[in-house]
C-alpha cells in the first residue's frame, strides 16, 4: 500500500506557535513542559527517544463531517481493528474519502491544566498518511 503524507506537524508553524504560546503564557490551557516545549527540537528528540507514548493507527476512512457549534470544526472517523476514533482533519482536505486507507501517528502528553471532561492527556497528531 502507498501513502500520501497529507499532514505533518513538523511543517504546521502555526500550530506550533499557538500551543507554544498556550503553554508559555496561560495557567489554563497549553501542555507540560515535562520533556522540552512543545515543538523545539528538545521534544522532537523526546519523542524520538520514546520519552512521550507513541501510537499508530492504521484503518479506514469511515466518515468525514463538521461538527461543534455551527457545524465548523472538520473532523473524519477511522475505523480499525480496535474500532472507531475521530479525528480533526488536518492538511491536505481532497485526500479524506471514505473508504480511502488511512495511518495516523499521535503522542499522548499530559496536559497543564487536566480537565475532567477531556481528561489527563492531549492526542497530539505527528502525521496522517492516507492511501494515494
Amino acid at each position: 500500500m502507498e501513502y500520501i503524507k497529507v499532514y505533518d506537524l513538523k511543517e504546521d508553524k502555526e500550530k506550533i506557535a499557538l500551543i507554544q504560546n498556550a503553554t508559555l503564557n496561560t495557567d489554563y490551557a497549553g501542555l507540560k513542559m515535562e520533556h522540552g516545549l512543545f515543538g523545539t527540537e528538545e521534544w522532537w528528540q523526546a519523542i524520538e527517544q520514546g520519552l512521550f507514548p507513541k501510537k499508530v493507527i492504521e484503518g479506514t476512512i469511515s466518515r468525514v463531517y463538521m461538527s461543534g457549534q455551527g457545524s465548523n470544526y472538520p473532523e473524519f472517523e477511522i475505523e480499525s481493528i480496535d474500532g472507531k476514533t475521530q479525528w480533526t482533519r488536518e492538511g491536505d482536505e481532497r485526500y479524506f474519502i471514505v473508504g480511502k486507507k488511512v495511518r495516523l501517528t499521535y503522542i499522548l502528553q499530559e496536559k497543564k491544566k487536566p480537565c475532567k471532561i477531556l481528561g489527563k492527556y492531549s492526542e497530539t497528531v505527528l502525521t496522517i498518511e492516507i492511501e494515494k
